[in-house]
């Protein structure tokens, strides 16, 4: 109960404009490993070679206890593909044993039988599991692995298997000029395979991110169309199966169109959310555009309160960033964007208080 006020009060100060936390950060997106099974064509991550400076185990435990500590609820385990690292369970077995929510970002590749038992027996909460197109030829030229589509698949149904008290499935989408027209499909597969819902996220470009969408891909003018007729029929046949409210989706055009629009909402980045690599760097958000210091010569609580991490908040509250979707127009930004006298109105709505209750893994 602690841990919760401490939050709403931090989340509070950050909708008055504070810049300073009271809290550590309620997510923590950790990537850790770069190696992966896929070769995306939306991504370069499974190009980079792996370091030899990631942290060892002990610190990474060690980590978990300073955010548990610090007042964190939830840390998002990803890379990479998380299940290529042989002691993730360790990972998961300590942060449950801290009192950390997990979940895991995978795309299922390796999910055997027995993996899928591990899984369940590990107490993980959730598990997102990436897939990139409404059939197979799509999705399996997107990820870039012949076969990944079935396979995808597969795995949920193995983890649903299990038993009953399983990590809730989710299956996270990157639209893409590709796919958008397909995402009516791929819900429909999803509800048929007895997920607990979908999420979704434009791929795009960042003004500070050295990789760039190959040109067939890229989200333009028109595919905003294309978008928001799938999205009618979403929103119509299949409302269930999306955590996240209808303000979210009706920024994809906007972010494609003119992205600089969506500063009016200020991103939470280094104060509700940061990002962790393999090697200890802590950066404000998975675009990664300034380091905010290194696991491996300071405590996290050193790095958080920094002044350095102090200035880096106040430039981003400033709107000096690049702007993404990750963390810029995530749904806590326009939650928080409601805490205000005229609005609190709209934090009552249903699909509000069903995105709270997720991201709280209940």
């Amino acid at each position: 109960m602690m841990k919760k006020l401490l939050q709403i009060a931090n989340v509070l100060k950050f909708a008055s404009g504070g810049v300073r936390p009271l809290a550590g950060p309620l997510k923590v997106q950790w990537d850790i490993l770069y190696r992966c099974n896929s070769k995306c064509v939306t991504c370069d991550r499974w190009q980079a070679l792996e370091g030899t400076d990631n942290m060892p185990l002990e610190r990474e435990k060690l980590l978990l206890d300073e955010l548990a500590a610090m007042g964190t609820f939830s840390v998002a385990f990803s890379g990479g593909e998380p299940f290529l690292r042989k002691d993730i369970f360790e990972l998961f077995k300590h942060a449950r044993k801290v009192g950390l929510t997990t979940s895991v970002n995978s795309n299922g590749l390796l999910i055997t039988e027995a993996m899928a038992e591990r899984i369940v027996d590990s107490g993980l909460d959730m598990i997102y599991l990436s897939l990139d197109g409404g059939n197979a030829e799509t999705n399996d030229y997107i990820r870039g692995v012949p076969g990944s589509f079935e396979k995808t698949f597969k795995a949920i149904e193995r983890i649903r298997n299990v038993r009953k008290d399983r990590p809730k499935i989710f299956i996270n989408c990157t639209v893409n000029n590709r796919n958008v027209g397909e995402l009516v499909d791929l819900v429909r597969l999803a509800r048929a395979a007895n997920v607990d819902g979908v999420t979704i996220q434009p791929a795009h470009n960042c003004a500070d991110m050295e990789f760039s969408l190959p040109e067939d891909l890229t989200l333009s003018d028109s595919s905003i169309p294309r978008f928001e007729e799938q999205l009618a029929l979403l929103k119509r046949d299949f409302s269930d199966m999306f955590p996240m409210m209808d303000e979210y989706f009706a920024h994809f055009g906007s972010f494609v169109r003119d992205p600089s629009s969506l500063y009016r909402y200020r991103c939470v980045a280094a104060y509700t959310s940061v990002q962790i690599h393999p090697n200890g760097d802590v950066y404000s958000c998975p675009v990664a555009f300034e380091k905010m210091g290194n696991l491996l010569s300071s405590s996290f609580r050193e790095i958080w309160y920094s002044p350095a991490a102090d200035n880096l908040r106040g430039r981003i509250k400033d709107g000096k960033h690049p702007m993404c979707w990750f963390t810029c127009v995530a749904p806590a930004n326009i939650l928080l964007s409601n805490i205000h006298p005229l609005r609190l109105h709209k934090l009552l709505r249903p699909e509000l208080i069903r995105h709270i209750l997720f991201k709280m893994g209940r």
